[in-house]
């Protein structure tokens, strides 16, 4: 199972939160840690599923500090997590591709979340993305999205 969760407000969060891994990068265990502690009704969910990323609101105009009050969540269940190994495609409050910055940008800082499940012998078997993207660019965001995670959206 794969949940995804888009606008979730998590205000007891802090932005230290979102850049708690090494090299001051998400960590979904620590994540998933503090959000049990602040959060005690997610600690039910967290006993089958773990946070596999996240990506809160950006402050674009303002140095791109994470807003905890808008989060999009993946969680994978525990079951899945044995077969499977999930890597972040996106990166939230620790973006470093240049074109993910940019879409940020574009979309007014709101959340983009993306993980790759690969299997144990290293492929690639699914891509998984959440966004909040502005509606009146959703066309244009959606085919940036797909054009860094090397998908076409074809004609329309």
């Amino acid at each position: 199972d794969i949940v995804m969760l888009q606008e979730v407000g998590l205000t007891k969060m802090e932005s230290m939160d979102y850049c708690q891994g090494p090299d001051g990068s998400f960590s979904p265990e620590i994540f998933g840690q503090k959000l049990a502690i602040n959060y005690p009704a997610f600690a039910e969910l967290l006993d089958c599923y773990s946070i596999v990323n996240c990506s809160p609101r950006l402050e674009v105009r303002r140095g791109g500090a994470p807003r905890p009050k808008d989060n999009g969540v993946i969680l994978v269940s525990k079951e899945l997590l044995k077969r499977f190994h999930v890597n972040a495609l996106t990166r939230g409050a620790d973006e470093r591709d240049i074109r993910l910055k940019e879409l940020y940008t574009l979309n007014a800082g709101k959340p983009i979340v993306g993980v790759r499940l690969v299997d144990s012998g290293g492929a690639a078997v699914l891509d998984v993305f959440g966004a909040h993207f502005e509606k009146a660019k959703t066309l244009q965001n959606l085919r940036s999205l797909l054009d860094i995670a090397g998908v076409s959206l074809g004609r329309g």
